[in-house]
């Protein structure tokens, strides 16, 4: 157990480099979050409130979906090209009042703000309610990381700004000097190297991903939505002045939303036809996790898919949180010095995870789909169709039984703006009996556990049943069944950086 701990410690501290962002864009949120939020501060969460018994809460993973983003792909035909927008493609938006007049609404769901907000909320559960953390920033507490993205890692800044900009003091937190933006925290957010990330970006380089949605796309329920849809993908396509197909069809109906979401007019052609596309989309989401799709040559969809995608964050979770319990539960190791804990031949990982109380992870909508697959809901997004929505986020924490030594998990959910939490933990497969032990949270969790780890799973092909065996030479098991892998170009349904 000591080895495992160890190399996830060194995992964790591998996690490359560390962004302590510019100052200007500390200067701009701290003062959206001044203007919109300071002085009318959001609403407590509804739902739920700290037990009533006082357990105890230990430990915290979120994980959001960064803010609102400009658009990744425009179609030729549209009047909207990317010089409509300053910083390009992709990018996080803000979006000042005078902008909008006074529909302060629109400029609330612009990304910076968005996140800043939800830092706010956070700071609201863990800080101000619960009392897990500080009230100032400690770097033993809180470890931010983020996916290698632009708009991830200024999410996380904005983040970081709303959890700790109210408890910032000047001179100890953040320097005395006139250049710097009063009460600009700069948190550290840490990435993984881009074509290495196998969490924040679900099918990164991962070869048996690739085989899988490659099968995905040869069972009947995409075929027949393919069929089904060649007309209509047709006419999009010629009026878009570009090939529209189920693996971009994303694209063109995101950039009609977010072009009307930020007051822009697309082409009225595009408007009329996007709510029968967002109906063969939703199709292609759930297939994209797994639902909706029987197995198919010999490969369980609802597993395969949700381990592919999901099952290394999960484990990541699950693991970080063993690792706590097992530092909690040395309790001869607690509040020591770095001497004592050497002395005491503590593994390695106590060393971090005894003052560790906070894990975030900034990401994208198909990263919370992934790992909400691994969880067995009947939706991409929980309980309804589409994907996770800009600065949605999901919270597991793990809390310790009061007086014991047992540990239980709840799953929480804020979607957006919105101030209520959402507790998802019954509706969890295996969790359905009230509070989920951690050891039961853990069983449930083995069928999508990457065996016997990421890169070597990657590397494995994918082995399906063929309908029709083929010659003996492709390789013949007793009683006549042969097997063979997969291979291919990967079908990129939908971008794992949206």
């Amino acid at each position: 157990m000591h080895g495992a701990l160890s190399k996830l410690n060194a995992i964790a501290l591998f996690s490359t480099q560390t962004f302590l962002f510019i100052v200007i864009l500390g200067a701009i949120l701290i003062q959206s979050a001044k203007g919109q939020w300071t002085q009318s501060p959001p609403s407590s969460p509804t739902a739920p409130s700290p037990p009533a018994n006082k357990d105890e809460l230990v430990f915290v993973h979120t994980v959001w979906r960064h803010g609102d983003r400009t658009p990744v792909f425009i179609f030729p035909n549209d009047p909207n090209q990317e010089e409509v927008w300053s910083q390009g493609f992709g990018e996080l938006t803000t979006v000042s009042a005078s902008e909008f007049g006074s529909d302060m609404t629109l400029t609330l769901k612009r990304g910076m703000a968005q996140q800043v907000k939800l830092g706010h909320f956070l700071r609201k559960r863990y800080i101000e309610q619960l009392g897990l953390l500080s009230s100032q920033y400690n770097s033993k507490e809180v470890y931010v990381i983020s996916t290698d993205v632009n708009r991830t890692i200024q999410s996380a800044t904005a983040n970081m700004i709303g959890m700790y900009s109210a408890g910032a003091r000047w001179g100890t937190d953040y320097p005395d000097v006139p250049e710097w933006p009063s009460a600009f925290v700069p948190v550290p957010v840490h990435t993984y190297e881009f074509k290495k990330d196998p969490v924040g970006l679900t099918r990164s380089f991962c070869q048996r991903t690739n085989e899988l949605f490659d099968l995905v796309a040869q069972s009947p329920e995409y075929q027949q939505l393919n069929e089904s849809s060649l007309t209509i993908m047709e006419k999009v396509s010629e009026y878009a002045g570009a090939e529209i197909t189920l693996s971009n069809l994303w694209t063109f109906i995101e950039a009609v939303n977010i072009e009307r979401t930020h007051g822009l007019k697309p082409p009225e052609w595009a408007v009329q036809i996007v709510s029968q596309l967002i109906a063969i989309n939703t199709k292609l989401i759930d297939f994209n996790s797994g639902l909706g799709l029987k197995p198919f040559l010999g490969i369980d969809f609802a597993v395969e898919v949700p381990k592919m995608l999901g099952g290394t964050f999960l484990w990541q979770i699950i693991e970080r949180m063993d690792q706590k319990i097992e530092c909690l539960k040395n309790k001869a190791y607690q509040n020591q010095s770095p001497k004592g804990i050497l002395a005491n031949k503590l593994p390695s990982a106590c060393r971090w995870m005894n003052s560790l109380k906070y894990y975030a992870h900034s990401a994208h909508d198909m990263t919370l789909a992934a790992l909400f697959s691994t969880f067995q809901f009947d939706h991409a997004d929980f309980d309804r169709n589409g994907l996770p929505d800009y600065a949605a986020c999901a919270l597991i924490e793990l809390w310790r039984v009061s007086q014991r030594d047992e540990f239980y998990v709840k799953v929480l959910y804020r979607r957006d703006d919105e101030d209520e939490l959402i507790d998802m933990t019954t509706r969890i497969r295996g969790c359905e009996h009230g509070a989920c032990s951690f050891d039961t949270f853990r069983q449930r969790s083995m069928p999508f556990k990457p065996e016997p780890d990421t890169e070597t799973l990657c590397r494995t092909p994918l082995v399906y049943r063929p309908i029709v065996s083929p010659p003996s030479s492709a390789g013949s098991l007793p009683g006549g069944t042969a097997w063979t892998s997969i291979g291919g170009r990967f079908r990129a349904h939908l971008t794992e950086i949206e």
